[in-house]
């Protein structure tokens, strides 16, 4: 497994998975379930590959962020998912982001409708998504994979970690380039 997240659907705690083998799937664990199988699968809706990190979204547990060895974002809507078999999640939109992995996705903790991507590239961005259309901004890039990612609202700043303990820091953004503000929503 690459990834490891919590969230809840249709009043049940679930756990999401993502294995980063190839054409690995993202997996839905009913935690009220005496099953040892899964209570749905999804594999990459367009491309195969596989999953690699996972965010959930803070005020909207049905939805989730899913990053890919292709570099692609994946926006999923799980309210559709059946209790049992393959389950049919929605995909709200596909963003191709990064050159190589996905490694770090995060929800702004305070208005989920932007969140952060961080990749193999290097690259970190702020993405700006309402109703399957997403807009990519730069923020910065450290040269080296970005494996972990935090935001702090107080100081409207947001840290990528590389494995090699490098940090790549933005300070202070509040609004995108199209001109969007995030911060205290």
């Amino acid at each position: 497994l690459s990834s490891v997240a919590m969230s809840s659907l249709n009043d049940r705690d679930c756990v999401l998975t993502a294995g980063a083998a190839p054409r690995a799937q993202l997996k839905l664990w009913d935690l009220r379930s005496a099953s040892k199988v899964a209570a749905a699968n999804f594999r990459h809706p367009f491309s195969g590959a596989a999953y690699t990190t996972l965010s959930p979204n803070p005020t909207h547990p049905h939805q989730v962020l899913a990053g890919t060895t292709d570099g692609e974002v994946v926006w999923f809507d799980l309210r559709r998912v059946q209790e049992q078999g393959s389950g049919n999640a929605d995909v709200v939109a596909c963003l191709k982001a990064h050159e190589g992995d996905v490694l770090a996705l995060r929800h702004h903790p305070v208005a989920p409708q932007y969140f952060f991507s961080a990749g193999a590239d290097g690259a970190l961005l702020l993405i700006e998504g309402d109703k399957g259309n997403c807009y990519a901004e730069r923020l910065g890039n450290c040269g080296v994979g970005v494996h972990a990612l935090a935001v702090h609202t107080e100081s409207n700043s947001i840290v990528g970690a590389s494995r090699n303990e490098q940090l790549l820091v933005v300070q202070g953004v509040e609004q995108t380039a199209a001109g969007s503000r995030y911060y205290n929503m």
